[in-house]
């Protein structure tokens, strides 16, 4: 058991978490209605939702043929386009005898002399091996945008990429940890996340595209300002615990380029936030990757009081013009030491703080500078 410690101050009392075996394809009734409605959203007809247009068609007229009783791979699924994954996930619903709705679908298995609708279709009919295929691709079709799969507690998928399947559960007992157990056989691997307000949510998503391992990610909870989420690779010997970063789940950007993109409390203006990025070192661990400049996002703001801006983010640069109290700026970019990048209707300069909280010129503090910060606590 690895206990993780570090994690924010949430402020928001612990929310019911579901510990019921919400696994996707599961036959309860409840359930199985939800997971019809992210299957439709995200398959067949929100396959509706994807814009491609129709690719070359297989041979034997199917991406993966042996995907009913045969697990892909995760290696083979990275590799195919996000309209070829949107097919290779339409072809259990097309096996199955679906009634596609959109023109592309129903032209493509047309195609196919073994298409037939079938009037009794029913994803909850679908096997094991099925469901474990779709959520993996559909894990694969975030990947391409950068994104995490949500993965219901009690969901079975070859997570460790040995070819066969593991069943992951977890729960929050109490506001301060998060359980993790990873059933693979005869094996049971644990993780007891120490933090304060989890979610109950786990995603899963690939940080490295060449190492081979898939990735958990399990979130924080509540409005507390430095939400964290607990990143862990998944391999055949076991978990390794890769480490904590800022953000949550739905906020990471995670593409397999072996580094995850995500926002980080700075120095500067009492503690602002900047996109930042953390990758992994030879151990496997995610450390944080320094950068000269760092995206404020063009944050809109206000100036409450005259503001001098520098030609460059040099100390012995001279003023280029001074903003005027009540014009609206964006806050572009920082260095996170003692500059910032503000685009105004005159142009762009740099500012400097003296500190994180004070100007260099006017000496006053950021907040009785600029009108709609976000301060952090």
């Amino acid at each position: 058991m690895i206990i993780l410690s570090g994690c924010s101050a949430g402020r928001q009392e612990l929310s019911a978490v579901s510990t019921a075996g919400a696994a996707i394809g599961s036959q309860d009734e409840s359930i199985a209605e939800k997971t019809v409605q992210t299957a439709r959203t995200t398959s067949s007809a929100s396959s509706e939702a994807s814009s491609a247009a129709d690719t070359t068609v297989p041979a034997n007229g199917m991406i993966f043929p042996e995907s009913d009783t045969s697990l892909i791979m995760w290696k083979d699924l990275i590799v195919l386009s996000p309209e070829d994954l949107a097919f290779a996930r339409n072809d259990f619903y097309a096996r199955g005898g679906y009634a596609f709705v959109q023109q592309k679908y129903i032209d493509r298995y047309a195609k196919m002399s073994w298409y037939k609708i079938n009037s009794d279709f029913s994803q909850d009919n679908f096997t094991e091996i099925q469901w474990a295929n779709i959520t993996l691709i559909q894990t694969a079709e975030k990947y391409k945008a950068g994104e995490l799969m949500l993965i219901p507690s009690g969901t079975k998928l070859d997570y460790d990429q040995d070819g066969s399947l593991e069943i992951l559960s977890y729960s929050s007992a109490d506001e301060w940890h998060m359980s993790l157990v990873l059933q693979d056989g005869a094996e049971t691997e644990n993780w007891d996340i120490l933090c304060e307000q989890p979610t109950g949510n786990m995603y899963l998503g690939d940080i490295d595209s060449t190492d081979g391992v898939l990735d958990l990610f399990a979130d924080e909870f509540g409005p507390s300002d430095d939400l964290q989420s607990y990143v862990s690779a998944v391999r055949t010997n076991g978990l390794l615990q890769r480490d904590t970063i800022p953000g949550t789940g739905p906020s990471l950007i995670v593409d397999g380029s072996g580094f995850i993109s995500t926002e980080r409390r700075m120095q500067i203006l009492m503690t602002w936030y900047a996109k930042v990025r953390y990758g992994l070192n030879g151990a496997g661990k995610l450390v944080f990757v320094p950068q000269d400049s760092y995206s404020m996002d063009n944050f809109a703001c206000s100036t409450k009081t005259d503001i001098p801006l520098r030609t460059t983010n040099d100390s012995a640069g001279t003023v280029a013009f001074v903003v005027p109290a009540g014009t609206s700026v964006n806050l572009v970019s920082t260095d996170n030491i003692a500059w910032i990048e503000i685009s105004t209707p005159a142009g762009t300069g740099w500012l400097q703080m003296v500190n994180g909280y004070t100007l260099a010129d006017p000496n006053i503090t950021a907040y009785d500078a600029f009108e709609g910060l976000i301060i952090a606590d």
